[in-house]
């Protein structure tokens, strides 16, 4: 028993300056007590707070979207190339092509130059195609309907033009006549005096042929000799074949020299439109 209280005494000797040294390393004053500052340091500088010492961390810091850098400015947009500038562009790269193979020869030059003209020629084809298509589905802007390029439908609209204007040509003698200035040595007078009386016999025209030399001819034997009436009309050249209104007493050149019997018709036609149109106003 003694041996056990000994051996105690020896074991708490031997451990208490160990355990002294080290509580005045860590929680000892300078003055030999116990403070609490040493364990908890923010407990007596905010001893107010009592015994709520833990403080909470801070919050991290909000995380912000970076600011947008600023837009550079945008550049303008060309604007699209009408169809007038798209061919006009296709033209001069079509030329520009044949200046280089004219001046540069090379076969590079040529095969762009072909290549152009192909691509050329093939929209062409297509353009044509689509018009003559159009055309058949609008016949109201078919110019051959009107003014055909065939020669039978050539030869058809002339007979029935034919037609219509002798049907005219026979109206306008029933209210118009026709005055012929002449001279009995005029070679041209001599070959328009067979065509002037076939015209007018054909259409029914009275011809009233006024001699300035006095003398007729085979057609026309007794002419008129009226001076006066060659004056007032500045007749110099003949043959020559006036339009009469006898009603409104009203003259209208209608061919001066040599003329066949088609443009003479015509010529009295475009005269007597001429007419009704003085009537008109």
């Amino acid at each position: 028993m003694i041996i056990r209280l000994l051996y105690l005494l020896l074991t708490v000797f031997v451990l208490l300056p160990a355990v002294q040294g080290r509580g005045q390393d860590s929680a000892a004053s300078p003055t030999g007590k116990f403070s609490s500052s040493l364990v908890f340091p923010s407990y007596d500088k905010e001893a107010g707070r009592g015994r709520h010492w833990y403080q909470l961390p801070p919050p991290p810091p909000e995380e912000r979207d970076p600011e947008p850098e600023p837009a550079s400015p945008a550049l303008p947009v060309p604007a699209p190339l009408t169809p007038r500038e798209i061919l006009q562009k296709q033209g001069e790269a079509w030329e520009d092509a044949l200046a280089r193979a004219v001046l540069h020869p090379s076969a590079e030059n040529y095969l762009e130059y072909l290549r152009l003209t192909a691509a050329i020629q093939a929209q062409a084809q297509q353009f044509a195609m689509g018009f003559r298509q159009a055309i058949w589905s609008a016949p109201e802007y078919d110019y051959t309907l009107v003014n055909p390029v065939r020669a039978e439908a050539i030869s058809a609209k002339n007979q029935a033009a034919l037609i219509q204007e002798t049907a005219d040509l026979t109206t306008l003698a029933d209210q118009y006549g026709l005055v012929f200035f002449l001279r009995g040595d005029c070679p041209y007078c001599q070959r328009f005096a067979p065509i002037l009386k076939a015209f007018a016999d054909a259409h029914g025209f009275s011809v009233l042929p006024v001699s300035l030399d006095g003398k007729g001819l085979p057609e026309f034997p007794d002419p008129q000799r009226n001076a006066l009436l060659a004056s007032k009309l500045q007749v110099d050249v003949v043959p020559t074949v006036f339009l009469v209104d006898p009603v409104r007493d009203q003259l209208l050149p209608v061919s001066y020299g040599f003329t066949d019997a088609s443009t003479l018709a015509k010529k009295i036609l475009w005269a007597s439109d001429n007419m009704k149109n003085d009537k008109n106003k």
